[in-house]
């Protein structure tokens, strides 16, 4: 049973927590799961902090450098040379033949 003391006004209605963020909150792009507290957006999408992951290596990036690609995956700066090099092919240094990002 759950217990309603605490609930959350919205339009003139009344619903406890648990409803109210299952409804209203922006839910997390890896686990579809609301988001209740501490979040991490990029673009379109939200993270709960602990699924905020390299969509190549799964390395968490919480507090460190990464890049998105036309889609909004998000990549560490490793993963993210073969991601575009899927998507831009041909697209490389004519000389070292890396993958142009950027």
């Amino acid at each position: 049973d759950r217990e309603l003391t605490k609930f959350i006004k919205k339009d003139d209605k009344y619903y406890c927590q648990e409803d109210w963020f299952e409804l209203f909150s922006p839910k997390c792009h890896n686990c579809k799961q609301p988001v209740k507290s501490k979040r991490i957006t990029v673009g379109t999408r939200t993270y709960h902090p602990e699924h905020f992951l390299c969509m190549g290596c799964g390395t968490s990036l919480v507090g460190k450098k990464y890049k998105t690609d036309l889609e909004d995956d998000i990549y560490c700066g490793v993963c993210i040379k073969g991601a575009i090099a899927k998507t831009r092919k041909g697209e490389t240094c004519y000389k070292c033949k890396l993958p142009i990002i950027g």
